[in-house]
């Protein structure tokens, strides 16, 4: 049997819009969406797991702006 991975996933929800991710290179999950989060390394919080996965795609989506 496959190990269980924890993971978490953070929502922001801004003018009744909810941020997904739309994967559009991989083919298995090509024009899937997904809600940003990652899983929970060894020694960190939930918390910290989601502050930091949340931070990941805040850098992603600024340095995507630019």
């Amino acid at each position: 049997m496959k190990p269980v991975r924890k993971a978490v996933r953070t929502f922001l929800i801004e003018d009744n819009k909810v941020l997904a991710i739309k994967y559009t290179t991989d083919d298995y999950k090509k024009d899937y969406y997904d809600i940003p989060g990652g899983g929970i390394e060894e020694g960190e919080t939930k918390e910290q797991t989601a502050i930091r996965e949340f931070d990941s795609v805040k850098s992603f989506m600024e340095n995507k702006s630019h």
